[in-house]
């Protein structure tokens, strides 16, 4: 089994798309896991 791992991406605020080589990469596992930094406001409880 192919897992490719993604993390720290930070799109689209510092970049608009992965690089081509990280797409080649993702394109070819047959499962991708993405550790982190989700596109999202957090608010906590109150």
């Amino acid at each position: 089994m192919r897992i490719a791992v993604l993390a720290d991406t930070h799109i689209p605020k510092r970049a608009k798309t992965l690089p081509d080589s990280a797409w080649k990469i993702l394109e070819s596992a047959e499962t991708i896991l993405h550790a982190g930094d989700a596109s999202f406001r957090f608010r906590p409880c109150k």
